[in-house]
């Protein structure tokens, strides 16, 4: 692979799930989001990012598969911990 080619690479923007995921990562990281606090359903943040469900639900796994929340019949939960 040539440097120029992966150079594009590293310079595209991260996939919209990706950066959904960055955000709500940073925010428990840095103490905005405590543990127990409710993320917006699916919908919700859907709508808000301007993105899919499919999309949203996809950050929301990213999140998960960190440990970072916890997601349940109720809603998804950031983790114990997780701050």
């Amino acid at each position: 692979m040539s440097s120029i080619s992966l150079l594009t690479k590293l310079s595209r923007p991260a996939a919209p799930y990706a950066q959904i995921a960055a955000h709500y990562r940073e925010l428990i990281e840095a103490g905005g989001l405590q543990p127990g606090d409710r993320l917006p359903t699916i919908t919700e943040m859907a709508t808000a990012w301007r993105v899919s469900p499919g999309t949203a639900h996809k950050a929301i796994r990213r999140l998960r598969g960190e440990g970072l929340v916890h997601t349940t019949r109720q809603g998804t939960t950031v983790e114990r911990g997780a701050a």
